[in-house]
């Protein structure tokens, strides 16, 4: 809220469209020492063409001074739209801490041991902190240029970045070479699944898998529902579209039929064993995070 204040009282607004101004008026001083040459030497037709082009650099000019000026007179929209930002961003942080105080004073009624009042320590600390990002931020968003080391972080490449990656590839290579029979047993037993669903659904007849679909879909969730499935099975059979859309289906199949042999398990033990959740759900996290396709590592593997 208050870079917009900030870069409205005290930033040069127009600082880049300036630098702009000063090359276009260095290249149309150049040209006109140019069109000088050629009118000396009798070129009319060449001092003619430099000419032209030094009046398109001196248009060139002129739309970016108004550029400057259009730039130097947002400043005091900068310093309107700041003002009334940091109004809104107060009043809320009042009726959030009005909430806040409120909560806690009632707190403090019916339980006499909690903490009240302020604590110096941490109200020095915390206005050391809030000057000290104000002050960075407002900084970084001010200047004309900034310093490198606030746009990007101060690591070289060649001595972190790049000792750091062969490392890991390095470390990940070995697992793969000490693991492999591991890994490809994993990935050969998942191809064995998905290739017998995949020869289940495409290679079997298109009306049974259709029949069986709606069907299902019949029993399952009523007219209604298969009446859609009808309309969308022939969408993609008319499209061309019945052989992929039955591999994606071996796909997902194979993928919820290692989800519940795996997931089943898993859940069951961690709702009676509260300490194999703690550990777990670390890594579930992790893997909610992440992509859906680096799941698909191990089939493409």
């Amino acid at each position: 809220v208050l870079v917009p204040l900030g870069q409205g009282l005290w930033s040069d607004l127009g600082a880049e469209e300036r630098t702009r101004v000063e090359k276009l008026e260095h290249n149309y001083d150049r040209m006109l020492g140019k069109v000088q040459k050629a009118k000396d030497k009798g070129k009319t037709a060449k001092a003619a063409k430099l000419q032209k082009n030094a009046d398109n650099l001196n248009n060139a000019i002129a739309r970016t001074k108004l550029k400057v000026v259009k730039a130097e007179n947002t400043a005091t929209v900068l310093i309107i739209a700041g003002l009334i930002g940091l109004l809104l961003v107060k009043l809320f942080e009042g009726a959030w801490a009005n909430a806040i105080y409120e909560k806690h004073y009632s707190r403090w009624r019916t339980q006499r041991g909690a903490k009240s009042g302020l604590s110096w320590t941490t109200a020095v600390i915390a206005a050391i902190l809030v000057a000290a990002v104000y002050a960075t931020t407002l900084y970084r968003f001010t200047v004309a240029i900034p310093p490198e080391f606030l746009v990007d972080f101060p690591v070289e490449k060649a001595t972190y970045q790049e000792p750091a990656t062969q490392w890991i590839d390095a470390k990940f290579d070995a697992a793969a070479i000490k693991f492999g029979d591991f890994f490809q047993s994993i990935a050969k037993g998942i191809r064995i699944v998905l290739e017998a669903l995949e020869t289940m659904l495409v290679d079997t007849p298109w009306p049974v898998v259709m029949s069986v679909i709606v069907i299902t879909a019949w029993r399952l969730a009523g007219p209604r529902v298969a009446i859609f499935t009808i309309a969308a099975l022939a969408y993609l059979a008319v499209l061309g579209y019945w052989e992929k859309s039955m591999s994606t289906v071996a796909l997902l199949g194979t993928a919820a039929l290692i989800c519940i042999l795996v997931g089943v398990p898993l859940g069951v033990w961690f709702s009676r064993s509260e300490r194999a959740y703690s550990v777990g759900r670390p890594a579930l996290d992790f893997m909610q995070s992440m992509p859906a396709f680096v799941y698909l590592i191990p089939v493409i593997a």
